[in-house]
């Protein structure tokens, strides 16, 4: 769900944290419905559009933070190793990737139970990591790990249609 409150000026607000006050309007999270409201109501010109950066900078955040916390495994030997260990809780692959990488720890995941975040591009993810080219990571804290699946999750919902198509390239 994405959560909007109306400034003082009128406008309908986007508050993805569920911190700023004042009455709160409560929406399904799809871009779609996004639309909708932005057609009905005062709201930024561009409501879909703000919504999908603000979600990806959410998420971006919370990788940093993540990262910051000693809570990441970042390149394919380091996350390889996690997994072999049962020491990953969730793997970060980059939609761009290499598709034989991918394939081969996402496979390895899957047998671990590990949750598979692949959303993000490499430029994406080496920018929460404050590292070049990013194709593989994964969180080694089982509560980063949660929040990381969450926000992704939200993401994802926000970016995808109703015939399943990825959005992602109009946010």
């Amino acid at each position: 769900m994405l959560r909007f409150v109306r400034a003082p000026d009128g406008v309908l607000t986007p508050d993805l944290a569920g911190k700023l006050p004042g009455t709160a309007l409560w929406v399904e999270t799809r871009r779609e419905i996004v639309a909708q409201l932005a057609a009905q109501d005062t709201t930024p010109p561009a409501l879909p559009e703000l919504v999908g950066r603000l979600l990806r900078q959410r998420l971006h955040g919370l990788l940093g933070l993540a990262k910051k916390a000693g809570a990441i495994a970042a390149g394919f030997a380091k996350v390889e190793a996690a997994l072999a260990r049962g020491e990953l809780f969730v793997l970060l692959a980059a939609a761009d990737g290499a598709e034989d990488g991918r394939k081969k720890l996402a496979h390895k995941a899957a047998r671990h139970n590990v949750a598979l975040v692949d959303i993000l591009t490499s430029d994406e993810l080496g920018m929460a990591f404050g590292r070049a080219n990013v194709i593989h990571a994964g969180a080694t804290n089982a509560g980063w790990a949660a929040q990381i699946v969450s926000e992704a999750q939200r993401l994802a919902a926000f970016l995808s249609s109703p015939d399943g198509m990825d959005r992602s390239e109009d946010a």
